[in-house]
């Protein structure tokens, strides 16, 4: 099943044409398909992005209305302070774009195919640990949808490094 949308597909196009594919680092629902694919079905909602320099963004960043936020989340606070959203407007939809400063977290990278477009992504051990702490971290919260969320997440990879 595809799980690239043509809007997104669209955005993976000006993506590569603007900041370089090799200046960023995929996260999120898309480093989530690459490591699990093949093992269970996962959509793709948006495209979440670490970046190095900020520089690196100037060319993609002058097209759109970029919002940059500050983290209110404890829970995520230690993994970045600010990042970047954007919704590119592709007429019949948007899609979000969220770009995160490098931190540490990513230790191991993974490089494959993605839909045509070669691809770094954060491993099967980073996304793992990263959901596995989240569950601990969310736990108190009242954010239960993200608990459920990476509650689902996790278990897949539990199950997957089991396997293995």
């Amino acid at each position: 099943m595809n799980y690239l949308l043509v809007p997104q597909d669209i955005a993976m196009s000006i993506i590569k044409s603007t900041i370089g594919l090799d200046n960023v680092i995929f996260v999120g629902g898309v480093a989530d398909y690459m490591n699990l694919k093949g093992f269970v079905d996962m959509p793709i909602n948006d495209i979440d992005l670490v970046y190095n320099d900020k520089k690196d963004l100037i060319n993609f960043l002058e097209h759109f209305n970029v919002v940059y936020r500050n983290v209110n989340s404890n829970v995520y606070k230690e993994y970045l302070k600010e990042y970047i959203t954007l919704d590119i407007d592709l007429k019949v939809t948007t899609v979000r774009i969220d770009l995160f400063n490098r931190t540490n977290e990513i230790t191991d990278i993974e490089h494959g195919e993605f839909y045509g477009y070669n691809i770094k992504y954060a491993s099967s051990n980073n996304m793992s640990k990263f959901h596995n702490d989240m569950i601990s971290k969310l736990a108190n919260s009242k954010d239960k949808k993200r608990l459920r969320k990476h509650s689902k997440k996790a278990s897949y990879y539990n199950m997957l490094n089991n396997k293995k």
